[in-house]
């Protein structure tokens, strides 16, 4: 499923760990019970994303500026 771009891979794992935790049903039937299928990484728009995650932490962003050290980065990947 994450070969055909139906599945990411972050959900496989999940849908993985569900099936060694003794979950019985197929990776697919697991997959639409959760909608998950479709939900590729290629459909998530990362730039708007992480302009929104800077935006709301401006602060942050002009300690890193000002300072030049990367420590607060952590915080904005956290």
């Amino acid at each position: 499923m994450v070969a055909s771009s139906q599945l990411s891979l972050i959900n496989a794992k999940e849908i993985a760990y569900l099936i060694v935790d003794g979950d019985t049903r197929t990776p697919l039937a697991i997959a639409q019970a959760q909608g998950l299928l479709g939900s590729t990484s290629s459909s998530v728009d990362y730039d708007a994303f992480i302009a929104e995650i800077l935006a709301a932490n401006q602060k942050t962003v002009d300690k890193i500026k000002d300072s030049g050290k990367d420590g607060p980065v952590m915080f904005l990947v956290g």
